[in-house]
């Protein structure tokens, strides 16, 4: 199964996504851009999303841990890549 959360890095979501966040320890979910996460303290744009999400906390219990689901909000989404 393909992972987004290990292969792809905060700066690969720059237009057109949100991300839906989902604390793991009591169930809370809320939605964020990539923007927002950017401006977090301890956040950078080169960190992987696994990376991410173990680092969030919850806005409800203040655990840290959460899952996280990238959303594609454009239309027309062009993703250029190359096969290895």
């Amino acid at each position: 199964m393909y992972s987004y959360n290990k292969d792809l890095q905060l700066i690969d979501y720059k237009d057109g996504y949100r991300f839906r966040i989902k604390c793991k320890s009591c169930g809370y979910g809320s939605y964020i851009v990539p923007e927002e996460l950017l401006t977090m303290q301890g956040l950078h744009r080169t960190m992987y999303l696994d990376e991410v999400a173990e680092q969030l906390l919850c806005r409800q219990c203040k655990k840290a841990g959460a899952e996280i689901t990238p959303i594609i909000l454009a239309r027309q989404h062009h993703f250029v890549g190359g096969m290895v």
